[in-house]
Protein backbone atom coordinates (compact mmCIF):
# COMPACT_ATOMS: atom_id res chain seq x y z
CA UNK A 1 0.00 0.00 0.00
CA UNK A 2 1.63 3.36 -0.95
CA UNK A 3 0.53 6.78 0.94
CA UNK A 4 0.66 9.98 -1.06
CA UNK A 5 3.25 12.60 -0.22
CA UNK A 6 2.95 14.60 2.73
CA UNK A 7 2.64 18.42 1.99
CA UNK A 8 1.99 21.29 4.70
CA UNK A 9 -0.21 23.50 2.51
CA UNK A 10 0.25 26.24 4.16
CA UNK A 11 4.14 26.14 3.37
CA UNK A 12 6.26 28.44 1.55
CA UNK A 13 6.57 26.09 -1.17
CA UNK A 14 2.48 25.75 -1.39
CA UNK A 15 2.27 29.54 -1.01
CA UNK A 16 4.28 30.18 -4.45
CA UNK A 17 2.67 27.14 -6.16
CA UNK A 18 -0.57 28.93 -5.74
CA UNK A 19 0.68 32.43 -6.71
CA UNK A 20 2.29 31.11 -9.28
CA UNK A 21 -0.73 29.64 -10.38
CA UNK A 22 -2.72 32.80 -9.93
CA UNK A 23 -4.45 30.91 -6.96
CA UNK A 24 -2.35 33.21 -4.06
CA UNK A 25 -4.47 34.85 -0.92
CA UNK A 26 -3.24 38.67 -0.50
CA UNK A 27 -1.42 38.26 3.13
CA UNK A 28 -2.33 40.79 6.02
CA UNK A 29 0.42 43.64 6.59
CA UNK A 30 1.04 46.02 8.74
CA UNK A 31 3.57 48.44 7.01
CA UNK A 32 3.47 51.30 9.68
CA UNK A 33 2.61 52.01 13.45
CA UNK A 34 -1.27 52.73 13.59
CA UNK A 35 -2.08 50.61 10.46
CA UNK A 36 -4.95 48.85 10.74
CA UNK A 37 -6.52 45.59 9.35
CA UNK A 38 -10.33 44.74 9.33
CA UNK A 39 -12.75 41.97 8.36
CA UNK A 40 -15.02 39.17 8.98
CA UNK A 41 -13.69 36.07 9.90
CA UNK A 42 -14.74 33.42 6.43
CA UNK A 43 -12.14 30.65 7.83
CA UNK A 44 -9.42 29.58 9.98
CA UNK A 45 -6.94 26.65 10.83
CA UNK A 46 -4.00 26.03 12.31
CA UNK A 47 -0.59 26.11 10.02
CA UNK A 48 2.93 25.87 10.88
CA UNK A 49 5.32 28.73 10.73
CA UNK A 50 8.31 28.84 8.03
CA UNK A 51 11.55 31.03 8.32
CA UNK A 52 11.25 34.35 6.96
CA UNK A 53 14.51 33.84 4.82
CA UNK A 54 14.44 30.29 3.41
CA UNK A 55 11.08 29.55 3.67
CA UNK A 56 11.40 26.14 5.09
CA UNK A 57 9.35 25.19 7.86
CA UNK A 58 9.78 26.17 11.42
CA UNK A 59 10.28 23.23 14.43
CA UNK A 60 10.56 23.78 18.43
CA UNK A 61 13.27 22.31 19.57
CA UNK A 62 13.52 22.37 23.29
CA UNK A 63 13.13 26.39 23.23
CA UNK A 64 14.48 27.36 20.10
CA UNK A 65 12.87 27.44 16.74
CA UNK A 66 15.16 25.71 14.01
CA UNK A 67 14.73 25.46 10.09
CA UNK A 68 13.76 21.83 9.76
CA UNK A 69 17.42 21.21 7.76
CA UNK A 70 18.95 22.59 10.87
CA UNK A 71 17.27 19.87 12.99
CA UNK A 72 19.39 17.50 15.33
CA UNK A 73 16.64 15.77 16.95
CA UNK A 74 13.99 15.39 14.49
CA UNK A 75 11.75 12.87 15.78
CA UNK A 76 11.28 14.67 18.63
CA UNK A 77 10.92 18.15 17.07
CA UNK A 78 7.50 19.83 17.74
CA UNK A 79 6.38 21.79 14.66
CA UNK A 80 6.16 25.98 15.44
CA UNK A 81 2.49 26.69 14.96
CA UNK A 82 0.23 29.96 13.77
CA UNK A 83 -3.21 30.30 13.78
CA UNK A 84 -4.32 31.20 9.83
CA UNK A 85 -7.38 33.12 9.56
CA UNK A 86 -9.18 34.69 6.13
CA UNK A 87 -11.30 37.73 6.40
CA UNK A 88 -13.53 39.77 4.28
CA UNK A 89 -12.64 43.26 4.63
CA UNK A 90 -13.04 46.15 2.53
CA UNK A 91 -10.89 46.32 -0.19
CA UNK A 92 -7.67 48.45 -0.47
CA UNK A 93 -6.46 48.32 -3.78
CA UNK A 94 -3.07 47.78 -2.25
CA UNK A 95 -0.59 45.42 -0.81
CA UNK A 96 2.91 45.53 0.24
CA UNK A 97 5.96 43.24 -0.71
CA UNK A 98 8.82 41.90 1.67
CA UNK A 99 9.52 42.82 4.95
CA UNK A 100 10.28 46.51 3.55
CA UNK A 101 6.94 46.79 2.79
CA UNK A 102 7.20 47.84 -1.14
CA UNK A 103 4.17 48.64 -1.98
CA UNK A 104 2.29 46.76 -4.91
CA UNK A 105 -1.50 47.96 -6.75
CA UNK A 106 -3.99 45.20 -6.73
CA UNK A 107 -6.69 46.72 -9.30
CA UNK A 108 -8.91 43.18 -8.89
CA UNK A 109 -8.76 43.76 -5.26
CA UNK A 110 -11.49 41.73 -3.32
CA UNK A 111 -10.87 42.44 0.33
CA UNK A 112 -9.70 39.24 1.30
CA UNK A 113 -6.52 38.96 3.07
CA UNK A 114 -5.19 36.15 5.19
CA UNK A 115 -3.95 36.69 8.86
CA UNK A 116 -1.02 34.63 9.71
CA UNK A 117 -1.30 34.95 13.36
CA UNK A 118 1.87 34.75 15.97
CA UNK A 119 3.80 36.52 18.32
CA UNK A 120 2.50 39.87 19.72
CA UNK A 121 -0.57 39.84 17.19
CA UNK A 122 -1.66 36.70 18.75
CA UNK A 123 -1.13 38.21 22.49
CA UNK A 124 -3.39 40.85 21.38
CA UNK A 125 -5.86 38.85 18.84
CA UNK A 126 -6.18 36.29 21.92
CA UNK A 127 -7.15 39.03 24.65
CA UNK A 128 -9.52 40.38 22.33
CA UNK A 129 -11.53 37.22 21.89
CA UNK A 130 -11.01 36.77 25.59
CA UNK A 131 -12.48 40.16 26.14
CA UNK A 132 -15.31 39.49 23.87
CA UNK A 133 -15.96 36.15 26.04
CA UNK A 134 -15.13 33.71 23.29
CA UNK A 135 -12.04 31.37 23.33
CA UNK A 136 -11.51 30.85 19.95
CA UNK A 137 -11.90 33.07 16.37
CA UNK A 138 -16.09 32.27 14.89
CA UNK A 139 -16.72 32.19 11.26
CA UNK A 140 -18.77 35.54 11.22
CA UNK A 141 -16.93 37.36 13.96
CA UNK A 142 -15.17 40.27 12.90
CA UNK A 143 -11.76 41.05 14.27
CA UNK A 144 -9.43 44.24 13.75
CA UNK A 145 -5.98 44.52 14.58
CA UNK A 146 -3.69 47.82 14.81
CA UNK A 147 -0.15 48.23 14.89
CA UNK A 148 1.68 49.75 17.66
CA UNK A 149 5.04 50.77 18.21
CA UNK A 150 8.58 48.60 16.74
CA UNK A 151 10.53 46.52 18.87
CA UNK A 152 13.75 45.67 18.46
CA UNK A 153 14.77 42.81 19.96
CA UNK A 154 18.32 41.61 20.91
CA UNK A 155 19.78 38.97 18.82
CA UNK A 156 17.06 39.42 15.88
CA UNK A 157 17.51 40.65 12.25
CA UNK A 158 14.25 42.21 12.41
CA UNK A 159 11.98 44.36 14.01
CA UNK A 160 9.13 43.22 15.59
CA UNK A 161 5.79 45.25 16.58
CA UNK A 162 2.95 45.64 19.56
CA UNK A 163 -0.53 45.12 18.25
CA UNK A 164 -3.57 45.68 19.99
CA UNK A 165 -7.04 43.96 18.54
CA UNK A 166 -10.35 44.30 19.02
CA UNK A 167 -13.11 41.13 18.33
CA UNK A 168 -16.93 41.25 17.97
CA UNK A 169 -18.69 38.03 18.25
CA UNK A 170 -20.42 36.49 15.12
CA UNK A 171 -23.75 36.78 17.10
CA UNK A 172 -23.49 40.64 17.29
CA UNK A 173 -21.45 41.01 13.27
CA UNK A 174 -25.11 40.30 12.19
CA UNK A 175 -26.07 42.02 8.95
CA UNK A 176 -22.13 43.08 8.22
CA UNK A 177 -21.27 39.21 8.56
CA UNK A 178 -24.15 38.02 6.68
CA UNK A 179 -23.62 40.71 3.72
CA UNK A 180 -20.11 40.09 3.67
CA UNK A 181 -20.22 35.97 3.42
CA UNK A 182 -22.87 35.94 1.08
CA UNK A 183 -21.78 39.10 -1.20
CA UNK A 184 -18.25 40.39 0.05
CA UNK A 185 -17.59 43.32 0.95
CA UNK A 186 -20.61 45.44 1.27
CA UNK A 187 -19.58 48.60 2.52
CA UNK A 188 -21.58 48.30 5.90
CA UNK A 189 -20.65 50.39 8.86
CA UNK A 190 -17.32 49.23 11.14
CA UNK A 191 -18.87 47.59 14.45
CA UNK A 192 -16.15 49.43 16.15
CA UNK A 193 -17.33 52.60 14.62
CA UNK A 194 -13.81 52.97 12.80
Amino acid sequence: MTTAPQTDPFSADAAKAAQFLGGGTVAAKWPAPGTEVAGTITSFRMGQQTDMESGELLFWEGKERVEQSKLKYPATAKPVEQLIIETQGEPTGVTWETNRYVEKALPDDDGVRTWYIKGALAAAVGKALRDAGVRAPEIGGYIKAVRGQDIKRQGSKYFSYTFTAQYTKAEKNGEQAAGFLAQGADGEADPFGG
